[in-house]
C-alpha cells in the first residue's frame, strides 16, 4: 500500500464514439446538434478544459440538469496535473510515490495499514518483513513462508496494474492458485514477479494482507474490498474531507478500480455516511442505478459503517505531508475499522464528478486552489497565468 500520485484518468470508459453521442444526446434530452457544438466549444476553451468525450461522459448536454453556471463547475482531466503541480510541493511527491516510504510513515505514526508479507527487490527492505533478492528466494518463500491469500502488488503501480491476488498453494502440485481458479507452477509465477520487479521502475513488488469487508458491506457488495475515495484539503486552518466516494466492484474483479468491467461509483454524504447516488463507471459512463447488480441489495440509502471514523482517520493523518494540499485517501472499512489502502496526491475529478454529478469546482474549491497555489514553494514559474485556468 503507500501514497501515489493519482493519474487524471481514473474512469476508463468504452470506445468513444462522437456521433454517437451526439445523436444520443439529441434524442434524450432534445439538445440539438448545433447547440451541443457550441456547448462543446465553449468548455473546451474554458478554464476548465472539458473535452467533448467529458461533455458527454458528465451529461452536460442535458439542460434540464445543468445551467451554465452548474455546467461549468466540471473540470476537465487535462487540469489534473497542473492543478497539484501548484497546489503540492513537488519536494514531497516521492512520499505520494512511493508505497514503501508511505507504508513505514503511516505504520510509524499508529495509523491503520494492511499487514505486508515480503518485499521482492535487490536491495530495499520494509519493516517487518523479508526481502525477497532474487526468483529463488521468491519461489522458497511462496512454498515455505508466505500468508495465503495474499495480494501482489508493484511498490510503484497504479490503478492496480499487475496485481495478483494469490489465493493458495497446492505443495503436491508445487503451483500458486489464483483468485479465478487458475493456477501457475511457483517457478513461474516467482520469475513473473521478479520481472514485474524490474520493469516496475526497479521499486520492488509487495506480497500484502488480503483485507475483509465489514460484514454490511459484504453484504451489499460482495466479499471483496470495495474501497472509499476520501479527498482532503489542507490549508492554513488544518486538514478538510471535501468529498466522498464509493468504488463498488460490480462484477468478480480483484480490485476496485473503476476501469474493471462492471465498476459502479456512488457519492457519500460526509455528514451521515449514506449513500446518496450511484453510478455506472462503465458500460454508459453516469447511468443511475440504484441496487448491486450481483448482490440486488439496494445501494442508494445504505448506511456505510464506521463512517465518523473514516473522517477522523483522513483528517488525522492528513498531516504527515501538510504540504501535499490535496489528497485522495483510499480506505477499505472492515469489522474493526477503517484501514489505509493508499494516498494519492490529488484524486482523479472524474471519480467525484461521475459520483456526485456535481462538478468539483465549487467556489470553495477554487479559493483553495489559488491559496495553496499563493504558498506553494515550488509552483513553477507563470502560476497567475496558469490557476486562472483552473
Amino acid at each position: 500500500m503507500g501514497l501515489r500520485m493519482a493519474k487524471p484518468g481514473g474512469i476508463v470508459a468504452s470506445e468513444f464514439d462522437l456521433s454517437r453521442s451526439m445523436i444520443l444526446a439529441r434524442d434524450t434530452r432534445g439538445k440539438g446538434l448545433l447547440a451541443q457544438v457550441r456547448d462543446i466549444a465553449s468548455l473546451m476553451w474554458s478554464r476548465r478544459r472539458i473535452t467533448a468525450e467529458e461533455y458527454y461522459r458528465y451529461q452536460l448536454y442535458d439542460d434540464r440538469r445543468y445551467d451554465a453556471e452548474a455546467r461549468g463547475r466540471f473540470v476537465g482531466d487535462a487540469c489534473h496535473l497542473p492543478l497539484i503541480r501548484h497546489t503540492c510541493d513537488i519536494r514531497l511527491w516521492a512520499i505520494a510515490d512511493d508505497k514503501i516510504v508511505a507504508h513505514t510513515l503511516l505504520q510509524a505514526l499508529g495509523a491503520p495499514v494492511p499487514q505486508i508479507y515480503a518485499l521482492i527487490h535487490p536491495l530495499r527492505i520494509v519493516p517487518q518483513a523479508p526481502t525477497l533478492r532474487n526468483a529463488e528466494e521468491v519461489a522458497g518463500f511462496l512454498r515455505d513462508g508466505a500468508t495465503y491469500p495474499f495480494f501482489a502488488k508493484p511498490v510503484s503501480g497504479v490503478r492496480s496494474e499487475g496485481i495478483h491476488l494469490v489465493r493458495d498453494f497446492d505443495s503436491a502440485a508445487d503451483t500458486v492458485e489464483f483468485q479465478d481458479g487458475t493456477t501457475e507452477p511457483v517457478v513461474e509465477f516467482a520469475e513473473r514477479l521478479w520481472k514485474t520487479e524490474g520493469q516496475s521502475k526497479g521499486d520492488g513488488v509487495l506480497l500484502q494482507e488480503v483485507l475483509v469487508p465489514h460484514p454490511e458491506l459484504a453484504r451489499l457488495t460482495g466479499p471483496a474490498i470495495s474501497g472509499f475515495r476520501v479527498l482532503v484539503v489542507i490549508n492554513d486552518e488544518g486538514p478538510k474531507v471535501i468529498g466522498a466516494m464509493w468504488k463498488v466492484i460490480g462484477g468478480d474483479a480483484i480490485a476496485d478500480n473503476t476501469w474493471r468491467p462492471d465498476a459502479l461509483l456512488a457519492a457519500i454524504d460526509l455528514d451521515s455516511g449514506k449513500v446518496t447516488r450511484a453510478v455506472q463507471a462503465q458500460g454508459t459512463p453516469g447511468e443511475e442505478v440504484t441496487h448491486h447488480p450481483v448482490t440486488g441489495e439496494a445501494l442508494v440509502g445504505a448506511q456505510i459503517p464506521h463512517w465518523s471514523d473514516v473522517i477522523s482517520l483522513c483528517e488525522t493523518y492528513a498531516p504527515m505531508a501538510t504540504k501535499v494540499r490535496f489528497q485522495g485517501w483510499d480506505i477499505a472499512i472492515c469489522e474493526g475499522g477503517p484501514v489505509v489502502i493508499e494516498v494519492n496526491t490529488g484524486s482523479s475529478f472524474q471519480l467525484t464528478q461521475l459520483a456526485t454529478g456535481e462538478g468539483i469546482a465549487t467556489p470553495e474549491f477554487d479559493q483553495f486552489v489559488k491559496w495553496a497555489s499563493s504558498v506553494n514553494e515550488t509552483s513553477p514559474r507563470g502560476v497567475e497565468a496558469l490557476t486562472s485556468r483552473l
